[in-house]
């Protein structure tokens, strides 16, 4: 069968779960939570599985079975933006989506792209799980009609793969072609390293590296591994540039008809998950790479080299966002900024 016809297939079956949700969603809503992603539902294969499972076996057994999660994963209610849009609509109560599927809604998001702002990837989750992370939560909401109830680990921070040669320095990528989601903010960041941006969906990516569209991409190392990128990948470099969250994305209307000890179960169940994703992305960076070695060839930049790709990065991606979202855009900018910036210092200890 032709890779059309199924994706045909797939797209018509799609088309059916649906249908089905549609008509069987009041009868739903008060005990059944249908859960959507983008990867293949093994916890100990992905982030995203890892949230869903955790979330599906804490909810279950904390409401003794009374709020059941029926999880849909592998694109099969259609892509992030579609699963979103199903979330919004209230045909599903949630998905786990990465940035893409927001950010047709909500642009400003780009603005958290802002390349090497983090040291370590656990500044960025003090910097989601804080007072900052909370006003984006409630701002998107606001304006998307989207509720985002956690920020779970795609797999700790982007690094840089592709199949021509050792990326060490900016002028390396002149010439390369390399994948980017559809956010502007990325496209922006290969260009200002003299590369070429190719936007692809994520169920394309291996094809596009494969058939040569694209020679390249960015994404963490996990991701890289999970999508099995480094089979069609013969360079890595730990650039880690930045930090890309997924989003748990929920229905406000199902959240707010939860009773409160529901909704309190629900939103300790989606901690556990972002946990989960947490500690596969920090558990896993050394085995992963240990993994890839025989078949990729990793690169460490040196303190000088790291240096060079921010100066060849940051000022365009200021400008960029300034011009493209002018005062919003540089306040929201200089406050995710000034969060990572209080994320660096040394943190008091949890009592």
């Amino acid at each position: 069968m032709t890779r059309s016809k199924i994706m045909t297939r797939r797209g018509f079956f799609a088309f059916l779960i649906v249908a089905l949700l549609a008509v069987s969603a009041p009868v739903w809503a008060e005990t059944t939570i249908v859960l959507a992603h983008s990867n293949k539902n093994d916890p100990h294969d992905n982030p995203t599985a890892a949230m869903a499972m955790t979330f599906k076996e804490q909810v279950e057994r904390k409401s003794n079975g009374a709020i059941k999660v029926q999880i849909f994963p592998e694109n099969q209610l259609g892509g992030d933006a579609q699963a979103v849009a199903l979330v919004k609509k209230g045909v599903i109560q949630m998905a786990i989506s990465a940035i893409g599927g927001i950010i047709h809604d909500y642009q400003l998001i780009s603005a958290m792209d802002f390349p090497f702002a983090y040291h370590r990837v656990e500044e960025a989750y003090t910097v989601f799980d804080g007072p900052f992370g909370q006003w984006v939560r409630a701002d998107i909401e606001a304006k998307t009609g989207v509720a985002i109830l956690g920020f779970g680990d795609t797999g700790g921070l982007f690094v840089l793969t592709n199949s021509k040669r050792p990326i060490h320095h900016p002028s390396d990528l002149n010439g390369l072609r390399i994948r980017t989601m559809a956010a502007d903010s990325h496209r922006n960041l290969v260009s200002s390293l003299g590369a070429e941006a190719v936007t692809v969906r994520w169920e394309h990516v291996f094809d596009a590296l494969q058939t040569g569209l694209a020679d390249g991409q960015m994404n963490s190392i996990a991701t890289t591994r999970y999508g099995r990128l480094f089979v069609v990948q013969k360079y890595m470099t730990l650039t880690n540039h930045a930090y890309v969250p997924f989003l748990w994305t929920a229905n406000p209307a199902f959240m707010a008809a939860l009773s409160e000890t529901d909704r309190a179960t629900v939103m300790a169940a989606v901690q556990a998950g972002v946990q989960a994703s947490r500690d596969m992305a920090i558990k896993a960076t050394g085995a992963e790479l240990q993994a890839l070695l025989p078949s990729v060839q990793i690169v460490y930049p040196t303190e000088a080299e790291l240096k060079e790709f921010s100066l060849a990065t940051q000022p365009p991606m200021r400008a960029f966002i300034e011009t493209q979202f002018g005062a919003n855009g540089t306040r929201f900018l200089d406050d995710f900024l000034a969060a990572v910036d209080q994320a660096h210092r040394p943190q008091a200890p949890k009592k």
